[in-house]
C-alpha cells in the first residue's frame, strides 16, 4: 500500500525525540509499504527554536538520512484561542505540502495521529482524493481536548468522518465509543517496541555505560515536561523518600516546565537527588532503562505510554497513576498503580515496590514495530480494497443520489446558465456539436476499467465506431495498457481529473494540480500534449472556470446524458435510446465503468447509418 502519514508528533532535527513511536511504526511500515510523511511544526516552535532557519534548511536532509520523505511544514495558528479552528488553520498550513506531495504520489490511504487538528486535515483530504482516512488517538485527544465543548464537536466530526479510528488501548476505545462513534469501527491496537534496543540486560554494566553511581537506588522519569504530566507531584513524592533510603531521580526530556521545575527543585533542596538530564536519545534511553530500579509517571491522562512498554521490555517495573489504558499494562505482583495527584500515595507506591524487588524474566514479552506495523495493515488493508471496488468506485460511495432513479433536472437557471457559457465561450466550452456537422460524439467517463474498457473496445471495433473516453488519472496509472489502446484503435483519450473529486468542493489549485497530473500521465502513454478536460458530475464554480480559461483548457460537457448510472439493467439504457432518435451533433454522455454501454452500441450504430450520421471524436469538433 501506498500510506500518507500525517502528525504532527514527529522527530524533527530540532526535536529528534518527539513522537519517536510513529517514527518506529512509520520505519516498521516502509519494510513492505511506500509512506510519505507530513509533521507540522507550530511557528512557535520554529521561532523558538536557536537553529530554526538552519533546521528549516536540514529538514530534508535529516530526513534522507533517516530513509523517510517527511515533509515539516510550519503550522500557523493562534496560542490558546479560537482551538476549534486548529483544524482549518493546519489545513492552510499544510497545502502546500499535499499538493507537493500528490503531484507524484497516489495514497492508497491517510494515516493521522492525533485527531485534533491532525485527523481533521487527514479526513478532509481522504475525502478529497476518494480514499480511506484512518485516524489513530493517542490519549489526550479524546481524554483532555474533548472537555472544552467546541473542540468536542470538532473531534466527534473528525472521528465520525473516519473510515476507521485506532485506540492505542481498550480504555481509550470506551472514551471514543463515549463521543457516540460506532464502536463497528473502533479498534484496538498495541503499539510496539524497537527489540534491537529494549531487552533485559545487566544493571551494573548499563549504570557503567551512561556513567551513573553502581550503588544506590535508582528511579526514571521520560517524557516531555507538561503540565498533564504530573511532575510537580512526582517531585513532590521525591521529597518524602529522601529519609527512606538513597534513592536518586533522573529525569529525561524537555519542555515548557523545565526551568520552573528545576527551581522548586533547587528551592527544596533536592538537587543533589534529583537530576535533570535534558533529551535521551532513543538509541541511548534502553541502557536507562536497564540502569534503574523503576520507572515513574505520575501523569493526570495517558493513552497508553510506550515508555512503560519499553521499560518493562527492558525488565524495568513501574509505578504510576491509574490512568487511561496504564492498568493494561501494569503486572499486579511487580507494577504499583496509584491515584493521579496523590504524592504521598506515590512515594509509598515506590517505597513498596523497592521493598518486595521484581526479577526481569517476570515482566511479560511486548510486541515488537514489525508486529506491531501488521497488526495496523490488518485494519487498513480492507478499507483500501473496499475503496478500490471499481464496481462500486470511491466517488459513487456514500453519495445515494448518484444511484437514485434517474429524474429530470429540477434546476432550470443553472440549465441556463450552463447554455449561456456554451453561446458565448465556443471556443472553451463544448456541450454540443454544430447541427450541420452530420457528426455525434460519443464520449465516455470514469475508465478505464479492466473489464468494461476492454469489453467495449472490442463492440466499437466492431461496429466501426470512434469515441472519446474521458479517464481518471488515478484508473489510468493502475491500468496504462487500456489507455494505450484506446489510443492505438482510432479513439481518443481526454482528461477527466485524477481523483474524481466535486469541482465545487476542493480548491482550486487541488483541482488544476490534479488536472496537471494526469496530463503528464497520459503524455507519457499516448505521446499528446493536448487533452481536453471534462470536471466531474460536468461542475465548476466560476472562480475554477476562469482559472481553467486562463490555462487555456478546452472543457468538454454534453447535451444528451441517459444517467446510465441509474439504470437497473442494459434492457433500461437500451429503452431510453430507443425513445430518444439522435440528432447531428450531439455528445453523449456514457460511462465504461459500467457493463451496459457496449449493449446499446449496436443499436446507436444503426441508428446513425439510417440518418446518414457518424461517430467520431471530439477533436474533429474543431476541424
Amino acid at each position: 500500500m501506498r500510506l500518507l502519514f500525517i502528525t504532527s508528533d514527529f522527530p524533527s532535527p530540532d526535536d529528534p525525540t518527539r513522537g519517536v513511536f510513529n517514527l518506529h511504526l512509520v520505519r516498521a511500515l516502509l519494510e513492505e509499504h511506500e509512506i510519505r510523511v507530513i509533521a507540522p511544526r507550530t511557528w512557535l516552535e520554529v521561532v523558538n527554536s536557536r537553529r530554526a532557519r538552519l533546521n528549516m534548511l536540514s529538514s530534508d536532509l535529516w530526513a534522507q538520512l533517516a530513509g523517510i520523505d517527511v515533509e515539516y511544514p510550519t503550522f500557523y495558528h493562534t496560542p490558546k484561542i479560537f482551538r476549534n479552528a486548529y483544524g482549518l488553520f493546519l489545513w492552510h498550513s499544510v497545502k502546500q505540502s499535499i499538493r507537493r506531495i500528490l503531484s507524484s504520489f497516489s495514497p492508497d490511504a491517510v494515516i493521522a495521529y492525533w485527531a485534533h487538528p491532525d485527523g481533521a486535515v487527514a479526513t478532509r483530504l481522504a475525502k478529497i482524493i476518494g480514499v480511506p482516512a484512518v485516524v489513530i488517538v493517542g490519549g489526550s485527544d479524546v481524554l483532555l481536548l474533548t472537555k472544552n465543548r467546541r473542540r468536542r464537536a470538532q473531534i466527534q466530526k473528525v472521528l465520525q468522518d473516519a473510515h476507521a479510528v485506532v485506540a492505542v488501548s481498550r480504555d481509550l476505545k470506551n472514551k471514543t465509543m463515549d463521543l457516540g462513534i460506532d464502536e463497528a469501527k473502533v479498534h484496538v491496537w498495541h503499539q510496539g517496541v524497537d527489540e534491537r534496543l529494549f531487552f533485559p540486560g545487566s544493571r551494573a554494566e548499563a549504570r557503567g555505560r551512561i556513567g551513573i553511581p553502581l550503588t544506590g537506588r535508582k528511579l526514571l522519569w521520560v517524557g516531555r515536561m507538561v503540565p498533564v504530566k504530573g511532575l510537580d507531584v512526582l517531585v513532590q513524592s521525591y521529597a518524602g523518600l529522601r529519609d527512606r533510603g538513597d534513592f536518586h531521580l533522573y529525569l529525561a526530556g524537555d519542555g515548557p516546565l523545565r526551568k520552573r521545575l528545576e527551581s522548586d527543585v533547587s528551592a527544596q533542596g533536592l538537587s543533589d537527588s534529583i537530576t535533570f538530564t535534558g533529551p535521551i536519545s532513543h538509541e541511548h534511553l534502553a541502557d536507562w532503562y536497564r540502569a534503574v530500579d523503576a520507572t515513574v509517571m505520575a501523569s493526570y491522562s495517558e493513552g497508553i505510554p510506550n515508555v512503560l512498554r519499553e521499560s518493562i521490555a527492558c525488565g524495568t517495573p513501574f509505578v504510576a497513576t491509574h490512568v487511561g489504558g496504564i492498568p493494561e499494562l501494569a503486572n499486579g505482583q511487580l507494577d504499583r498503580l496509584v491515584r493521579p495527584g496523590d504524592s504521598t500515595a506515590l512515594a509509598e507506591a515506590i517505597n513498596r515496590l523497592f521493598a518486595q524487588g521484581s526479577r526481569a524474566d517476570s515482566l511479560p514479552k511486548q510486541p515488537s514495530w514489525k508486529e506491531a506495523a501488521r497488526s495496523f495493515v490488518r485494519i487498513v488493508q480492507p478499507l483500501v480494497s473496499k475503496a478500490q471496488d471499481l464496481d462500486h468506485p470511491w466517488w459513487i460511495v456514500g453519495n445515494s443520489s448518484l444511484g437514485a432513479p434517474r429524474r429530470a433536472d429540477r434546476n432550470v437557471w443553472l440549465q441556463f446558465a450552463r447554455k449561456a457559457l456554451v453561446t458565448f465561450l465556443p471556443l472553451h466550452i463544448i456541450a454540443q456539436g454544430p447541427a450541420m456537422s452530420r457528426s455525434v460524439y460519443l464520449t465516455f467517463d470514469d475508465g478505464p476499467h479492466p473489464k468494461h474498457t476492454s469489453h467495449l473496445l472490442d463492440v466499437l471495433k466492431a461496429y466501426n465506431v470512434k469515441a472519446t473516453f474521458f479517464v481518471i488519472g488515478r484508473l489510468a496509472e493502475k491500468y496504462p495498457e487500456l489507455v494505450r489502446r484506446i489510443q492505438e484503435e482510432g479513439h481518443m483519450v481526454g482528461n477527466h481529473s485524477f481523483y474524481h473529486p466535486n469541482p465545487n468542493s476542493v480548491p482550486a489549485s487541488f483541482l488544476l494540480n490534479g488536472i496537471d497530473r494526469t496530463d503528464r500521465l497520459l503524455a507519457e502513454m499516448v505521446g499528446n500534449k493536448d487533452f481536453f478536460y471534462r470536471p466531474p458530475y460536468g461542475k465548476l464554480t466560476t472562480w475554477k472556470l476562469l482559472r481553467l480559461m486562463l490555462a487555456k483548457r478546452k472543457i468538454v460537457l454534453w447535451n444528451v446524458d441517459a444517467k446510465d448510472y441509474a439504470c437497473q439493467s442494459a434492457e433500461e439504457l437500451l429503452d431510453w435510446f430507443q425513445k430518444r432518435p439522435l440528432a447531428s451533433g450531439d455528445v453523449i454522455l456514457l460511462h465504461d465503468r459500467l457493463p451496459y454501454a457496449s449493449t446499446v452500441i449496436p443499436h446507436l450504430a444503426g441508428v446513425a447509418k439510417e440518418q446518414g450520421l457518424r461517430f467520431t471524436t471530439i477533436d474533429q469538433y474543431f476541424s
